[in-house]
């Protein structure tokens, strides 16, 4: 499982932290400063907000406020996965319709990531397959449908799909906190990069090790 080019604007977060004090009327008691790209999270914001994260769901609404943007290539399995948390979520991803017989099928392209040496031999065998198909559907005068739907219908959930994914830190919590401890090693990849998200130690944990 792979995170490029992952935005986060601090523009956003001093946003959502000020926007929070609108219930309050307490605007005023907002201590964080930005200028330019430096962001500043006062003390006072802090607790707030860290009180508010662990209040639940509905008292942290200023989460949803701050954006996140990345580019994950991941197997189709965790893709499906990943897109039952559809709210406020989208993605662009790489054509399996345009691209699937661009390239060669080579091992490189599937998360083999947990399996064991027989499995990925099956694998192995199972992408020769795949290449014998792209071969005769490429090398054929009118690019025969069918071939290609059988190429499309074999492709195993380990296929890797590249996806550019936009969600937000509600979102980006949930997940963790749903996947924590999950047998699948790829979530604790996700887990992970979450911890590398601006302030995510006060947005997203709890301070325990996820």
């Amino acid at each position: 499982m792979r995170f490029d080019r992952t935005v986060v604007s601090n523009e956003y977060i001093y946003n959502a932290l000020y926007g929070i004090r609108h219930s309050f009327d307490s605007e005023s008691k907002s201590d964080s400063a930005i200028n330019g790209n430096d962001f500043t999270f006062g003390p006072n914001d802090i607790q707030l907000a860290s009180k508010l994260k662990k209040a639940g769901a509905s008292h942290r609404k200023f989460l949803r406020q701050i954006p996140v943007s990345v580019d994950i290539t991941t197997s189709l399995e965790i893709w499906k996965q990943l897109d039952t948390y559809k709210v406020a979520t989208v993605a662009n991803s790489t054509s399996t319709m345009h691209t699937v017989t661009k390239y060669p099928f080579s091992l490189d392209m599937f998360d083999t990531e947990g399996m064991s040496d027989a499995g990925k031999i099956i694998l192995i065998n199972h992408i020769n397959d795949l290449n014998m198909l792209r071969n005769k559907y490429l090398n054929s005068d009118k690019k025969v449908v069918n071939t290609w739907h059988d190429i499309i219908g074999l492709l195993p959930e380990s296929w890797n799909q590249t996806r550019m994914w936009t969600a937000n830190y509600e979102v980006i919590k949930t997940i963790c906190e749903q996947r924590k401890g999950h047998k699948m090693p790829q979530w604790k990849a996700f887990i992970a990069w979450a911890h590398t998200l601006p302030y995510a130690d006060i947005l997203i944990f709890d301070g325990d090790a996820e």
